[in-house]
């Protein structure tokens, strides 16, 4: 690895109590929900090098307020991310006192950014998003040293808004590669990316003393851009340039290890198969591999199809959830593109960028397609054919769909899921797979034989949107071919087959007054996203919404 690059890296790691900073934690009792408090964050670490200096610091916090951890423990521990989680028992159930949560400032500003660790220099993190969240979430964030020092802000309205943000132009480059049609271009897209972190790299590095600025690295960024030119080259299955760049499974492929899921532990992990990934990158665009990169490509190139199976299911069962926990599904669809003003902190200057922009339309039909094109992108998995079942039970009525699949046998779907992710481990650890998890495994791979049935319901679909372009406006307009799309291809089919003897009037206009309210929403609630998402989890509803947006310029990028 160039020793030029990477001098200053800060991999940074929190662990909290829920998945957003207003997030509640409850205990459910006999059928009665009760509040404990808050999600908070309760550990924060960070491992990486100073040049030739190490650092390594972790930092727990108890709660400030009335609320004990025995309190917070007893709402946690039946979730399984808790329960199985030593690091998070032991904190929780150990009488030692921690710091209160007011000291993250001092030791965010002293020991991790500061004397004790790095002035400047490249921020590492696994999934920056949800530490950006947690990080603007804390009173006076503005006045923490990452924040007052990243090397380029957003501007809203003449202010200056420096928050955990990629770069912009790495951000710009991401997106292309995201969006890119061929695995080559999202390949050469990636090049791009790297090639932008790289001179935001050896800028900040170059700076004199006591000019200290930081920029945010996402790990994840790093991992799709080795998985997706190892896939280019045909070393990889091209589904490695989606799937696999969670922590958990680089740990276990690169470094033999578990991911422990505490804060330092974690942060040096990400700081491990951060230098992997670039040995990796490297010794691909020289064309010369070694055997250990020989040897992790193999392990990936077994653990494939389990993988799919698993990151199916993953996505099943998150969506039934979320659907059981709000009565919604997340569906949001690209809406154009819009502006934003990135400004230089150091020179001053200032550039406008161009990124896509989202709406959230709330739509049953919108819900079930983008599940169905999720599920989809891992091929034909056991979660694909539950979903196949699903609908050919429900008859193509979306409610009675929903209902199918929010009641599925979680037992069911968690016994393959566990099947498939115990092959997954048992081979990046240099195992082997027993016999019968292979059948079932060959068994999701065969051919889908409802396919005939899909093309005759698109065919349906064709033929109606022809005949009723008013529809056609109205409704969702991206149906592409194959399965992915049946859940609106197909499952409109019951709107429109109802169509052919219906009073006009009445129906489009109802159709028509529907949409517009959808339209409407997106200025009541600013649901537009830019670089890729905003965070709403924990905004007030309505147009409250719209307020807190202009309060806090929560706006990001990737």
């Amino acid at each position: 690895m160039n020793k030029d690059l990477w001098q200053y890296v800060t991999s940074f790691d929190i662990e909290t109590t829920s998945l957003t900073p207003n997030g509640n934690i409850t205990l459910d009792y006999n059928g009665v929900t009760r509040n404990i408090g808050k999600g908070r964050i309760w550990s924060i670490g960070a491992y990486g090098r100073n040049k030739d200096k190490t650092i390594a610091k972790e930092f727990h916090y108890d709660p400030d307020s009335i609320i004990d951890k025995k309190a917070e423990w007893n709402a946690l521990k039946n979730k399984e991310f808790y329960s199985t989680n030593k690091v998070v028992r032991d904190y929780f159930e150990s009488d030692t006192k921690n710091f209160r949560s007011n000291d993250i400032y001092k030791h965010i500003d002293d020991d991790i950014f500061g004397d004790g660790g790095n002035k400047r220099g490249m921020i590492l993190i696994q999934n920056s998003q949800f530490e950006r969240r947690w990080m603007s979430s804390l009173p006076y964030s503005e006045m923490l040293s990452i924040h007052r020092n990243m090397i380029e802000s957003q501007m809203y309205n003449g202010e200056r808004v420096n928050q955990l943000y990629r770069p912009a132009e790495v951000s710009k480059h991401l997106q292309d590669a995201k969006n890119a049609k061929t695995l080559a271009a999202s390949d050469k897209a990636y090049d791009r990316m790297i090639e932008a972190y790289k001179e935001i790299d050896k800028r900040i590095s170059s700076l004199p003393a006591g000019q200290n600025k930081f920029y945010v690295a996402d790990l994840m960024d790093f991992t799709a851009a080795t998985l997706t030119k190892a896939a280019a080259q045909g070393k990889i299955p091209e589904s490695y340039s989606k799937m696999g760049h969670n922590v958990d499974f680089l740990a276990k492929l690169m470094l033999g290890e578990e991911e422990i899921h505490g804060a330092m532990s974690d942060a040096k992990q990400q700081y491990a198969i951060f230098k992997k990934m670039n040995m990796i990158r490297e010794e691909l665009v020289s064309g010369s591999l070694s055997d250990e990169t020989k040897d992790i490509f193999t392990r990936m190139r077994e653990a494939e199809p389990y993988l799919r199976e698993v990151m199916g299911m993953k996505v099943l069962k998150s969506n039934i959830q979320k659907y059981k926990e709000t009565g919604k599904f997340d569906t949001r669809r690209r809406a154009g593109d819009t502006t934003i003003t990135i400004g230089d902190n150091i020179s001053g200057e200032e550039k406008n960028i161009s990124v896509p922009k989202y709406v959230y339309t709330g739509s049953k039909e919108d819900s079930i397609k983008r599940i169905m094109e999720e599920v989809d992108k891992y091929g034909n998995t056991s979660a694909k054919r539950h979903l196949d079942d699903a609908w050919a039970r429900s008859g193509g009525n979306i409610d009675d769909f929903i209902d199918i699949i929010k009641n599925i046998d979680s037992q069911s779907i968690n016994n393959i899921e566990n099947l498939a992710d115990n092959a997954v481990e048992s081979i990046l650890l240099g195992g082997t797979v027993d016999s019968d998890t292979k059948k079932l495994i060959e068994e999701s791979s065969k051919i889908d034989h409802k396919k005939e049935f899909i093309r005759k319901a698109e065919n349906i679909y064709d033929t109606k949107i022809k005949n009723m372009p008013i529809i056609g406006e109205l409704l969702p307009n991206n149906f592409k071919k194959g399965y992915g799309v049946l859940g609106l291809g197909a499952a409109a089919l019951g709107l429109y087959a109802s169509m052919d003897s219906f009073d006009d009037d009445l129906k489009v206009r109802a159709i028509r007054e529907d949409q517009q309210r959808l339209r409407q929403r997106q200025y009541a609630d600013p649901t537009i996203r830019q670089f890729q998402s905003l965070d709403y989890a924990s905004m007030p509803a309505g147009v409250g919404k719209a307020n807190w947006e202009e309060r806090n310029k929560h706006y990001e990028y990737w």
